[in-house]
């Protein structure tokens, strides 16, 4: 189920059904025009933030998926499950253009490169993988966390990848070599992207020149209790039936959060 929350008004304005089971990942594309969701009903989906409809249910993977991403131009869709691939999908048709395998436990995180040309994953194999999104291929298997690897992402430039793992750490990797160096601070990397350590294991990027970038670059974000939006003009108290989501997605003053229940609440705190 997806629910839209205006916060002005304080009223449900749609509720959508879909998920039957947890929702582990939902992402906003570029233009905030849709919502991809993930769940532990083996689906992922495709809402229509307008409408509230659902454009596609994309059905193959065999486990729970535990993440999902919007390519940069929103014509494609990537996930990871437990299952342990890693799945491309067409938006349009709803088919998979390819099914990634590698990894030999499940996969916890993936994100496509801003040009869209390769994705990459993080696993509980405690391994990075970057994969070529034309051949399928491979491109490099990056090793050094020492437990689960539940973040990544790549900079701006996709010269390097961020990933965040159980031990604790952040590290950089240089996509050509495979080197990488564990972070303790804030660093600002040769491309102009910031990567902010969150916490042990955890980071937030922010891209020089893109307005807004998904979770990473918005007018809103969440305290760190789970119980607030934060926005750059207003504040707003998420509804204490609200508070135990399992993910979450930021475009401009929308977010988006699922929960255990299988719904998506959308919550918008524009103030008109």
């Amino acid at each position: 189920m997806v629910r839209i929350w205006n916060v002005t008004t304080g009223k449900v304005e749609a509720e959508l059904k879909g998920h039957t089971h947890w929702v582990m990942s939902v992402a906003f594309s570029q233009d905030g025009s849709r919502v991809v969701s993930g769940s532990s009903d083996k689906t992922v989906r495709i809402w229509n933030v307008t409408t509230g409809e659902v454009e596609a249910e994309l059905e193959g993977h065999t486990d729970w998926v535990k993440s999902v991403a919007f390519s940069q131009d929103g014509s494609r869709v990537v996930s990871g499950s437990d299952d342990k691939t890693v799945r491309i999908w067409n938006v349009t048709t709803g088919g998979v253009e390819a099914e990634l395998k590698g990894h030999t436990k499940q996969v916890w995180c993936v994100a496509f490169s801003q040009d869209g040309s390769r994705v990459v994953s993080g696993s509980s194999d405690k391994t990075v993988r970057i994969w070529n999104v034309t051949t399928g291929e491979v491109e490099a298997e990056l090793k050094g966390h020492t437990k689960r690897v539940w973040c990544v992402t790549f900079s701006q430039d996709g010269s390097q990848v961020i990933s965040g793992s159980d031990d604790k750490s952040v590290r950089i990797w240089n996509v050509t070599t495979g080197n990488s160096q564990s972070i303790a601070s804030d660093i600002t990397l040769p491309d102009g992207s910031t990567v902010n350590r969150t916490a042990p294991g955890q980071f937030h990027i922010f891209y020089p020149s893109q307005q807004p970038m998904l979770t990473m670059n918005s007018s809103a974000h969440l305290s760190d209790d789970g119980h607030w939006i934060m926005a750059n003009l207003r504040d707003c108290c998420i509804p204490s039936q609200y508070r135990n989501f399992c993910c979450s997605s930021i475009w401009g003053s929308r977010i988006c959060l699922g929960y255990e229940s299988g719904h998506v609440v959308i919550f918008d705190i524009t103030a008109e």
